[in-house]
């Protein structure tokens, strides 16, 4: 049951913040991105729009943090999310 819960948890956290984040509500966003990858820490889109939000925000170096995580991982470095963190990143 508890799985069932936090994915649907995760699933509601996510669309919450997508919503916030195409009304470019970062600060809002941030909460509920932030709220879903304590549930579920491996998410790279979430962690490529908590780099979005950040950078938005203006702070970078928590935008390049997040970034990083994507491109300096094997698994995401090629896929769809790497390569757009490396776009955001300017390389």
């Amino acid at each position: 049951h508890n799985t069932e819960f936090n994915e649907s948890g995760v699933q509601n956290l996510y669309n919450l913040g997508r919503t916030a984040y195409d009304a470019r509500e970062w600060e809002t966003a941030v909460t509920y991105f932030t709220r879903c990858l304590q549930l579920q820490p491996d998410y790279p889109e979430v962690i490529f729009y908590m780099g979005v939000c950040y950078q938005n925000l203006g702070d970078w170096s928590t935008a390049v943090s997040y970034y990083n995580q994507l491109i300096d991982n094997p698994t995401y470095a090629n896929t769809t999310w790497g390569t757009a963190a490396r776009q955001q990143r300017g390389y």
